[in-house]
């Protein structure tokens, strides 16, 4: 018997098989090394989605989303994001990147965690640096790609 989930997790791996496709087809006018970015995230998203709509085909029982789910923190950082959107223009890629990081990091952790707010605080801010540099040089310097440098910058 299908269900209501199982209908949803059919029409999102269709969906997402879709968008594989409609993004190969788009790559095809690009030159040889334009394309290779797009064209391999296009062929990883093809094939998990083409694994997730087999699993949804042959999956007894559907899975309960959301059950769990902490909506002050959901919240939290979707404001969060929206202030990234806005911050990466002002002040760019890198800064507003490991504010962002760093901010969600330290918002996220479960109210049992014993660990202080303090160290969180410190592993959080480490960890977004180390993240943001790392795909700040890899994109700007080895992908050549240009990243917004916002009006400071």
């Amino acid at each position: 018997m299908v269900t209501i989930k199982s209908k949803i997790d059919l029409i999102s791996s269709f969906l997402l098989l879709f968008i594989s496709l409609v993004g190969l087809w788009e790559t095809r006018g690009l030159s040889e090394m334009s394309y290779i970015f797009p064209r391999t995230v296009c062929i990883i998203l093809f094939l998990l989605s083409f694994i997730y709509f087999i699993k949804s085909l042959f999956k007894k029982e559907a899975a309960d989303y959301f059950i769990n789910v902490r909506k002050r923190k959901v919240i939290q950082v979707a404001s969060g994001m929206v202030c990234y959107f806005i911050l990466i223009s002002f002040i760019g890629f890198l800064p507003a990147s490991i504010i962002y990081l760093a901010a969600s990091i330290w918002i996220l952790p479960k109210e049992g965690n014993t660990k202080s707010r303090r160290l969180l605080l410190f592993q959080a801010l480490f960890i977004s640096i180390v993240f943001s540099t790392t795909f700040y040089v890899l994109f700007r310097y080895v992908f050549n790609v240009p990243l917004p440098e916002g009006l400071l910058g």
